[in-house]
């Protein structure tokens, strides 16, 4: 059971879940404002604090004994896999307390529908190995951005005609500490924002997200950052996200839920909290791609992750070469969960390093000093000077997710169903690759919307994979800066 006293995060919705499934969350009524009104009320009246309060789902803590008393719902504590053997402290609903999830109390008077205990997702971070094994075996070790950003023209002398200027990128993750490896570049980073239940938000103790911005800026160095600091009630940071302002182009997901091997009804049946919860983040989704932001989520090999199979998120996966090649790809297929649906939609290609007969595994990136991820070494030269190793399957998505900042520059207004599929449609396969094609959506996507018809070729052979596009092919003639 949960201690008396410990901080729980839970989500709540404004009306059924059927009703949220039929409604158009992308303009919530009136009457879905009403309803979520009144039940924020009852929530202070009955002593929870709310964390974030938005029409699709309010998030809200409490102790558990109040969970209890109110709800009806007996605890427990448990820990959850958290991304390179870390374990994530968490709760979850007994299994005979499991149906008071959809049968809500009587003072909520009808006007709630189901509610969730808050899920910490998994991290997107294999471990790979230690840096200094990596380059005794002479495989390849690039510091982030610079020797990756020249490789894929995005920081050397010559910069192509698109740098991602304009183009506001919001990352949900674990933080963003403001190393002066970005404020020595003139990168532009915008203030952290805090999801439900977080704090300190110029730290990032674990390091993760530090990484991922230092990746994405080394595809697109002019974008705005918006570092969200998450992952306690990943529903809640992105409906908060969304809300914010400026308004994101694009949200960037390195991580997820290894739920995607079955359909709905099986993860009902195995984890009635967990399926609850995940259905109303679909909800969430599905109000990011209407307000018209594009969302794109990494796609692990070895786990099959929530929300990359989600139909409208854009599935990104690292496309390994050499030693890597050889590990498991069970992430890779037919989604369970959206029969049809195929992952990824696009490879991320940093892998293969421009010194010929290297294979790049993993990236040095700045860090925290003391956070999680930061060598011990590298802080003894200056307080300010953490540095950390990154698996290359970390990087896919914020390096993919820079290109297409540098597209969404090129082409802005775009729906993001119509971009998606100027993305994956037009993807090719280099002759000489040995993986498989980028997928596509199966469903049949209205194009009438964009400005050319058919669709304009945004990626040749030269840039199926995303992650070493040739900016010539996409941006015109290259620039100097």
């Amino acid at each position: 059971m949960a201690q008396i006293g410990e901080r729980v995060r839970a989500v709540i919705t404004s009306r059924s879940m059927d009703d949220l499934e039929a409604t158009d969350t992308r303009t919530p009524s009136a009457a879905m404002l009403d309803d979520a009104r009144f039940i924020a009320q009852v929530l202070v009246t009955e002593g929870f604090e709310l964390l974030n309060f938005h029409p699709v789902a309010i998030s809200f803590g409490g102790s558990s004994a109040a969970f209890e008393r109110v709800f009806g719902l007996r605890l427990l504590s448990r820990t959850f896999a958290g991304g390179r053997g870390r374990l994530v402290a968490g709760f979850d609903v007994e299994s005979e307390d499991a149906h008071r999830l959809s049968n809500l109390p009587a003072v909520f008077q009808g006007r709630a529908g189901k509610m969730a205990i808050a899920r910490p997702p998994r991290l997107i971070d294999d471990a790979g190995a230690p840096v200094r094994d990596v380059a005794d075996a002479g495989l390849a070790v690039w510091s982030l951005p610079d020797e990756l950003a020249i490789s894929i023209w995005a920081g050397s002398g010559e910069r192509p005609a698109a740098t991602g200027y304009g183009v506001v990128a919001a990352q949900i993750g674990t933080g963003h500490y403001r190393h002066r490896f970005f404020s020595d570049r003139g990168y532009r980073v915008l203030p952290t924002l805090l999801g439900p239940g977080q704090q300190y938000p110029q730290r990032d103790d674990h390091g993760h997200g530090t990484g991922e911005a230092a990746c994405l800026f080394g595809a697109a160095p002019d974008l705005r950052l918006r570092p969200i600091k998450g992952l306690l009630d990943p529903v809640g940071d992105l409906l908060m996200t969304v809300d914010s302002a400026p308004t994101p182009n694009l949200i960037i997901n390195s991580w997820g839920y290894d739920v995607d091997q079955g359909g709905w009804d099986d993860l009902e049946q195995t984890d009635h909290n967990l399926f609850h919860y995940l259905k109303i983040l679909e909800a969430a989704l599905a109000f990011a791609t209407a307000r018209g932001i594009v969302v794109c989520a990494s796609a692990p090999r070895t786990w099959k992750s929530f929300p990359a199979c989600h139909p409208d998120v854009i599935a990104i996966a690292a496309a390994f070469r050499g030693r890597a090649a050889q590990q498991a790809s069970r992430g890779v297929g037919a989604s369970g969960l959206y029969p049809g649906r195929l992952v990824p939609d696009i490879w991320s290609d940093a892998a293969k390093s421009v010194r010929a007969g290297l294979d790049l595994i993993g990236c040095t990136h700045p860090a925290q000093p003391g956070s999680a991820l930061a060598w011990p070494e590298s802080q003894e030269d200056s307080a300010d000077e953490g540095f950390a190793w990154c698996d290359i399957e970390q990087a896919a998505a914020p390096l993919a997710a820079g290109r297409l900042a540098l597209l969404l520059e090129q082409y802005p207004g775009l729906s993001p169903t119509v971009f998606r599929a100027m993305v994956t449609d037009t993807a090719e396969m280099p002759a000489s690759a040995d993986l498989e094609p980028a997928r596509q959506n199966p469903e049949p996507i209205e194009t009438s919307s964009c400005a050319n018809d058919p669709l304009p070729k945004l990626l040749d052979e030269r840039t199926a994979y995303v992650g070493r596009a040739d900016m010539g092919s996409l941006a015109g003639q290259s620039v100097s800066r």
